[in-house]
């Protein structure tokens, strides 16, 4: 790809073109075609110029004094625009700059890259202790030790830098002989096979993770296994101090070369790498600041590094291990991949770049998304350049903006903003972050390296000598994810290259299948449209699975269940005051049919709402029934609520009634106050017909200066009631204590869930409805076996009752997050007792999924669990698509619990309630993910911001 002329040490390759003609021939030489077929009006990046072919040619002309910026070249990618750039413009330098020679043997300082690499091989480091390395075996057959061992001596002997040692105050030295003491040779032939791979498990154990005594000059190693029936295997290692990926292909090239032929089938390199950095240090200092002050500018507005599920804190994992994942994209397909990058003008290293941060931008909930890009940065000071081994990598942060309309428009922002970034390569990102951090580090922890251009890993000759690559893995300090790319076999081999256990489990395997399905789409080339970055196959079935909820109907409305006690045993005990005074099933039905009569009296009709009221006791569970037997809608308020709360009651209910007493007023002029005491009044003979779809009750809910009234039927709210009873054997033995506010969605289940059931609830006095110590004693004293709260309020019962006469079997508890203390602490009290988790929001019938704790927790909040019987969750990201499992996104709630809308509030209701495939939603403004079981868990947002900064 680079003009090799003979021009001897410090010369230039390529020459600033005198001529379009000449231009034109040095287009033709980089993209391997004729310079007659080079069409100066076509785009280049078609031909197949890359960025890597840019690179090289804008390194060479700069070295010459000709400022070219590497956009100006790659925003006008036809020749006759490049020489519109080139020729005629002034060249502040010399042709060929006779730069002094240095001393061979002297140290000399690391660049920024080789730094943070050196800084994070150091123990105590975040996700540190190891080199970067890349690791790799190859299966053949019948290599020779010995002549393996010399070919590796002359390769040492031809590349200074497999001699470096690195020194303590951060500079490198070449030495005059190598650390390496010759080859380990595993002789495994008179093993069986389980002997053999026990041996070869154990050395890939030891190589591929080594950390290699750099300071001792151990950069490299190389060693042979012997295997029965003629087979080998070759290990290779190699430090990325000491050499960047191309130079790995030079390392295994020039390896081959020697084994086949000897050090003389080479020929002799009179250029080297201490030698280039000297170079290149003087040919980018008159622009060295102009980039420093550019990245200086560019790092304030990046994106944070992508927020990926993580199974713990980097800090807490001590020395990384990696796993890798491959894929290999055959020679047609990867033809077809580049020829649509073509006709896009684009190159494919940047549509691969793009598809890879779509499915990072997927996992981590976010539309920008920060990747580490290492580049090749053989700036063509010489021609020996390409053939040299050594550390020629810069990095480019890249801010990827998935917001585009078609994937065409997102690659080719993304492509615009590298361009504009690598121009800027004569100060490394890594040297700028190193200055705003205060430490050497990644400059992200997600890296895609795109070593493509630099032509086959593994050329004839090694396969030839050695056989084919089999298992290889590579490690980067700091590194969360690397994504690399090596062309392989004409094709193009994938790897990602993790942390293992520092993910959530199967998230990485997740998105990896996700990644190789988009590759799939984009190979279809209809780049148009946004890609499908969908789910993995597994986390589809799973959400198929748990979404299965349909069951049957009663059709029975809220307070059917109650008056059906009612007639059949009306000496049951419905209700308990905290006094001790029981009310029967027959007495309350009665007072609540007689309040009916009271509100038809004064005209309340079917779906009027009717606020109410009424303290704590009987008289508010009458008052309830008795609006429902009315027909009415109940709209609860509590009776010390400021009256501008029941002002705001009634104008968001558009109520015309009330239930109330005395001293709870004064209400607005328009409201018809029925006493809660109306037993004198007339009773209904029955309960007043409506539909199940008709509403049930108004609850306010929002900020206090702007509460809303989600309204529910009777429908919704049965549904739930029916399940959660019939699933936890709730009914005629079971006592519940009312202890949460009556304006709060738990108290219509402490109300109807029981006395629907045949039930009785045990009523705390006002006094006692706060007092976790009264709690215990009532229950205690009236056999309370049902609770049903938030979990505070269940906390502080859990450390009041101290007694042994609990009888509690069921704890019911909602509203927050559940730590795994309280189950516990329950289990510890009630070894029989069952312990339920339940979510919902207030747009849906009290809860809308339930999670029963069997066993000891794992640690962790337990989750809001699985959705109740005709009812569904979604967790969506902010594009409304499914969120994958881990990953947070907002709470939507989907089947027969979804309220009607906020009454008398289209617009809020519009917002929060949405149509989605066919299905109504709420969408609850929450947080949340999805287990790998498909169990739902709510987040909160100072969890989620914490984790955001902790990672």
């Amino acid at each position: 790809m680079i003009n090799a002329g003979k021009l001897g040490p410090g010369k230039i390759v390529h020459r600033i073109p005198s001529s379009k003609g000449e231009l034109r021939s040095l287009v033709a030489s980089v993209v391997g075609e004729l310079p007659h077929d080079v069409d100066e009006h076509e785009n280049l990046i078609e031909y197949g110029i890359d960025s890597l072919g840019m690179m090289r040619i804008i390194g060479s002309w700069h070295a010459q004094g000709l400022a070219v910026k590497f956009c100006e070249l790659s925003e006008r990618p036809t020749l006759a625009q490049w020489w519109e750039l080139v020729g005629g413009r002034a060249v502040s330098g010399p042709v060929e700059v006779p730069w002094p020679q240095v001393d061979p043997s002297a140290p000399f300082a690391l660049d920024p890259v080789q730094r943070a690499y050196w800084a994070g091989r150091a123990d105590g480091q975040v996700l540190g202790g190891v080199g970067c390395h890349v690791y790799l075996e190859v299966d053949g057959s019948g290599v020779d030790a010995e002549s393996l061992r010399r070919a590796v001596l002359a390769v040492v002997r031809r590349h200074p830098m497999l001699r470096a040692r690195f020194l303590a105050d951060g500079t490198q030295q070449v030495l005059p002989e190598p650390a390496w003491t010759g080859l380990t040779h595993h002789d495994l032939r008179a093993l069986d096979e389980d002997g053999v791979r026990r041996e070869l498990d154990r050395v890939r154990s030891e190589l591929s993770h080594r950390r290699l005594a750099v300071e001792r000059g151990e950069v490299f190693d190389v060693r042979l296994s012997s295997l029965p029936g003629g087979r080998t295997r070759l290990h290779v290692e190699l430090d990325s101090l000491v050499a960047d990926v191309l130079s790995l292909g030079v390392f295994l090239h020039d390896l081959a070369a020697c084994y086949a032929g000897g050090a003389e089938s080479l020929p002799p390199l009179t250029y080297t790498f201490p030698q280039y950095r000297a170079d290149l240090e003087r040919s980018r200092g008159p622009v060295r600041e102009r980039d420093r002050e550019y990245w200086m500018s560019r790092i304030a507005d990046l994106p944070p590094a992508p927020r990926l599920p993580l199974a713990c804190d980097p800090a807490q994992i001590g020395k990384p291990v990696f796993r890798r994942l491959a894929h290999w994209v055959d020679p047609d397909r990867y033809r077809r991949l580049v020829a649509l990058a073509r006709r896009h003008r684009v190159t494919p290293a940047m549509v691969l770049a793009t598809a890879f941060a779509e499915v990072l931008g997927r996992w981590s909930g976010q539309t920008r998304v920060l990747l580490d890009l290492p580049v090749f940065d053989r700036v063509a000071l010489h021609d020996d350049v390409p053939r040299v081994i050594g550390a020629f990598t810069n990095h480019v942060l890249l801010d990827v903006d998935l917001s585009g309309e078609s994937f065409a428009d997102r690659v080719r922002a993304v492509q615009r903003r590298f361009q504009a970034d690598a121009s800027h390569g004569a100060c490394s990102a890594a040297e700028v972050l190193r200055e705003v951090l205060g430490h050497d580090g990644p400059a992200a922890p997600v890296l895609f390296t795109g070593d493509m251009g630099g032509g086959e890993l593994l050329g004839d000759r090694f396969r030839e000598s050695f056989g084919e690559l089999g298992h290889a893995i590579s490690q980067t300090p700091g590194a969360w994810l690397d994504h690399r790319l090596v062309e392989l076999d004409g094709g193009l081999y994938l790897t990602w290259d993790h942390v293992a256990g520092l993910f959530e489990t199967g998230v990485v395997e997740g998105m990896f299948e996700v990644y190789r399905d988009l590759l799939e789409w984009l190979l279809g080339g209809d780049w148009s449209v946004a890609p499908p970055v969908g789910l993995p196959q597994s986390q589809r079935v799973v959400r198929a699975v748990v979404a299965e909820t349909a069951g049957l109907e009663s059709g029975r409305l809220l307070h059917e269940g109650f008056y059906e006690w009612a007639e059949a045993e009306p000496d049951r005990v419905a209700v308990v005051s905290g006094d001790g005074a029981e009310l029967s099933f027959g007495a309350l039905a009665d007072r609540s049919l007689r309040i009916a009569g009271a509100l038809a009296g004064r005209g309340v009709r079917p779906g009027d709402a009717v606020v109410v009221a009424v303290p704590g006791g009987p008289d508010l569970v009458a008052a309830a029934l008795g609006v429902l037997a009315a027909g009415g809608v109940y709209v609860p308020v509590a009776v010390d609520a400021p009256p501008d709360h029941r002002r705001r009651a009634v104008e968001i209910a558009s109520a015309a009634f009330a239930v109330s007493e005395s001293g709870c007023g004064p209400w607005p002029a328009n409201v018809r106050v029925v006493p809660a005491t109306a037993c004198g009044h007339a009773p209904l003979p029955r309960p007043v017909g409506v539909r199940a779809t008709d509403p049930a009750y108004v609850l306010l809910t929002g900020p206090e200066g702007r509460p809303g009234g989600v309204e529910v039927s009777h429908r919704s709210v049965v549904n739930t009631l029916e399940d959660v009873t019939e699933r936890f054997g709730v009914g005629a033995g079971d006592r519940v204590l009312a202890v949460s506010p009556v304006g709060s969605d738990l108290a219509v289940f402490d109300l109807f869930g029981l006395l629907g059931s045949g039930g009785a609830v045990v009523l705390p006095d006002d006094g006692g409805r706060a007092d976790p110590g009264r709690w215990a004693e009532l229950c205690e004293r009236h056999g309370v076996t049902v609770w049903n709260s938030t979990p505070e309020r269940f906390a502080g019962y859990l450390s009041a009752a101290r007694g042994s006469g609990d009888r509690l079997r069921l704890a019911l508890v909602s509203g927050g997050r559940v730590g795994s203390d309280l189950p516990a602490r329950f289990r510890a009290r009630c070894p029989q007792g069952r312990f339920v988790a339940l979510g919902g929001a207030a747009g849906a019938a009290i809860w809308s999924s339930a999670f029963e704790v069997d066993g000891v927790p794992d640690g962790r909040p337990v989750p809001w669990g699985f959705a109740l019987r005709n009812q569904r969750y979604r967790v969506v990201d902010p594009a409304g698509r499914d969120c994958p499992d881990r990953v947070p996104g907002e709470l939507w709630i989907g089947g027969l619990g979804v309220a009607e809308g906020y009454r008398g509030d289209p617009v809020r209701s519009s917002a929060a309630f949405v149509w989605w495939e066919g299905r109504r939603w709420y969408r609850t403004g929450d947080l949340g993910r999805f287990r790998h079981d498909g169990a739902l868990e709510p987040l909160d947002v100072e969890e989620l911001s914490g984790n955001a900064r902790r990672r």
